[in-house]
């Protein structure tokens, strides 16, 4: 008898001790890591504002290489989300975009896990500059912990692990940031010379910053491509084009419309204009491989252009030739980029 009492007293004691600890240990799960990168924001920036960015560093990838991944909406825009289904250590859970500011380079995400235990979290990152073009990346998470949970989390030593796993994520991303910044240019392409006629696209210019660039055509080609064709003015014949007047490296922005070619003389739809370009000659690069890499073309045709004294006489065109729709190797993808084209010279004696 002495014992069993001298049980339920240390039970009692353990309970009492657990509501104590309950009471006083905070009511959330809060961390924030944050690593040094020897490349510039902007390159950071470019794996970090989308989910599919994002997925390429993840910690937990890992640990379930068979895992069930979905990606819904347009990457890198507000309310696009990334699922996963996995094993027992990476589980069954989604994130959403919430909210991106490009100009503070903030993506604010929604964490659900659905499996092997229901939790909503706040997820953030954020990409700073430093001095000598290095930036700072930080990863911010917080959990409600309402009690009991606060005690097992704290129990299970939840923050420890999580602290441990972002240091690791972290840790790729900056691998990867540093490696796309050594890795050289020594991209070449064939450049041909074209005399052009002059055409007609129907645009709506837009100012957008260039980490947006892939989320604004994802979502401005189809809409303008739909519309011409509504209006019964599309040319069928012509290849969607991205037009760009301007490309500002100071302030990582341009002036730029998702196009596409409409029969002479068309009147634009609502919202719309028309461009026409004007004939003359141009010099011409075909691309093949996946849209983020066609920078490399963009810069071998402006060291071409510096070596044979040219200049633009109009907007830079890229031609998308190949639809991704019917072929799903970005290896085969065709991007033809035109730069129309007058002689420096004669362009100084008409001034």
């Amino acid at each position: 008898m002495k014992i069993l009492k001298t049980i339920l007293l240390v039970l009692l004691v353990l309970v009492v001790l657990a509501v104590i600890a309950m009471l006083i240990l905070p009511k959330n799960v809060s961390l924030s890591r944050s690593i040094e990168i020897d490349a510039s924001p902007e390159l950071a920036w470019k794996h970090v504002n989308s989910m599919r960015s994002q997925n390429e560093w993840s910690p937990w990838n890992e640990l379930d290489t068979t895992m069930v991944q979905t990606f819904e909406g347009e990457d890198g825009a507000v309310g696009s989300s990334w699922s996963w289904k996995g094993n027992d250590k990476v589980g069954t859970g989604k994130q959403t975009i919430r909210a991106i500011d490009s100009e503070k380079m903030l993506i604010e995400n929604d964490l659900e896990f659905f499996e092997p235990w229901e939790a909503k979290c706040d997820v953030s990152v954020q990409v700073e500059a430093l001095e000598g073009g290095r930036s700072k990346v930080t990863w911010n998470f917080n959990q409600p912990a309402p009690m009991p949970g606060n005690l097992f989390m704290t129990l299970m030593g939840m923050k420890g692990a999580l602290t441990k796993d972002f240091d690791k994520g972290l840790g790729m991303l900056k691998k990867l940031v540093e490696e796309d910044a050594a890795t050289p240019d020594v991209a070449t392409f064939e450049v041909r010379r074209e005399e052009r006629g002059s055409m007609e696209y129907m645009i709506k210019k837009e100012t957008v910053g260039m980490a947006d660039m892939k989320a604004y055509f994802e979502r401005s080609m189809p809409a303008v491509y739909q519309t011409a064709k509504d209006a019964n003015i599309l040319d069928t014949t012509a290849a969607p084009v991205a037009l760009y007047f301007t490309w500002d490296e100071e302030s990582q922005k341009s002036e730029l419309s998702a196009a596409v070619r409409v029969i002479p003389g068309s009147k634009p739809a609502t919202g719309y204009e028309v461009h026409k370009t004007s004939a003359g000659p141009c010099l011409i690069v075909d691309y093949y491989g996946p849209y983020e890499k066609t920078g490399d073309a963009h810069m071998f045709l402006d060291g071409y252009m510096k070596e044979n004294n040219l200049e633009l006489s109009g907007a830079v065109m890229e031609e998308y030739i190949t639809d991704p729709s019917t072929e799903p190797d970005p290896a085969k993808w065709l991007t033809r980029i035109v730069y129309p084209v007058k002689e420096a010279a004669a362009a100084e004696s008409v001034e």
